[in-house]
């Protein structure tokens, strides 16, 4: 299954780690939720004011009062879920899931930066370009394809799911 979105937290690990005094899996949290709350379309302050009072609720429940602390020190501000959504929104990532010894696998396929005005065609060209290295079947290797619902991804006729799905015909 290929999923394609535009963004993805591993991929800015290395930058934001030198930059951060956060604990690796706090600054991974703190970029899902991100992704999270742009994926839904909520606003930013959903983070602090739900998510993370939700969260906390179910870890004091879950797993005691000692867990919660860990929670607390994940960055859910509206500013910072603003700049982790930011970051994110730079570049166009592929990944692939896929099977592999009865698991359930999900790997970076590619990352490339976006050009400012962004087009279907133009995310369907990145896609062959930085895919035509792996002499894959997509027509019959790709059974899903998934995006972020941005308008170039998905526009009815010149979207790049419309473009994929001419390449992937069986992909729903």
């Amino acid at each position: 299954m290929v999923y394609l979105h535009t963004s993805f937290c591993r991929h800015y690990y290395p930058r934001l780690q030198e930059m951060s005094n956060l604990n690796e899996s706090a600054l991974l949290a703190s970029y899902r939720v991100a992704f999270r709350v742009a994926k839904a379309g909520k606003p930013h302050t959903i983070a602090e004011n739900l998510i993370l009072p939700a969260a906390l609720d179910i870890a004091v429940i879950m797993f005691g009062k000692q867990e919660i602390e860990k929670l607390k020190s994940v960055p859910l501000s509206d500013n910072t879920i603003q700049r982790r959504i930011s970051d994110m929104a730079i570049d166009f990532v592929a990944f692939v899931r896929f099977e592999s010894k009865e698991r359930l696998m999900e790997e970076i396929l590619f990352c490339k930066a976006l050009p400012t005005n962004t087009t279907g065609q133009c995310l369907y060209d990145i896609f062959l370009e930085a895919t035509q290295d792996f002499h894959l079947d997509w027509a019959k290797k790709c059974v899903v394809i998934c995006s972020d619902g941005a308008k170039a991804m998905t526009g009815s006729k010149s979207g790049f799911i419309t473009r994929l799905k001419a390449l992937m015909p069986d992909a729903v």
